[in-house]
């Protein structure tokens, strides 16, 4: 599930992150939940962690898709912070890597929800 906006601002980290904590309370679902907004990360704020190692690490080749993960804060809740600041993330995300990212880890989650940036910088293929 791919969670954007309009404008900067209008909630939607917020919601991807209540979303998130909201599905993994159903009785054994494990959710994953991806900050995208490789240009004006907050999740990791609202989370309480640390940005990286995170999807920008991953899709430079720099790290693979489970050392970036983390344990978000409740049980069967994952979370793939932005990772390090990046100056071209259009670029970046469409190397295909984040395609493989998302096949790779699609079989052990019921849910996989997307932070993206506001107004879709870039196009995120899935």
């Amino acid at each position: 599930m791919l969670v954007t906006s309009a404008l900067p601002k209008e909630g939607k980290s917020f919601t991807a992150a209540n979303l998130a904590q909201v599905l993994v309370r159903q009785h054994g679902r494990r959710v994953l939940l991806i900050d995208a907004d490789l240009r004006g990360p907050r999740l990791h704020l609202m989370l309480g962690t640390t940005s990286s190692p995170g999807l920008s690490d991953y899709l430079k080749g720099e790290k693979d898709e489970f050392s970036i993960m983390q344990r978000g804060p409740l049980e069967s809740l994952f979370f793939i912070p932005s990772g390090h600041e990046i100056e071209n993330p259009a670029e970046l995300v469409a190397n295909g890597r984040l395609r493989f990212l998302l096949q790779r880890v699609e079989p052990l989650f019921d849910w996989i929800i997307i932070d993206s940036p506001p107004q879709c910088r870039y196009r995120i293929r899935v």
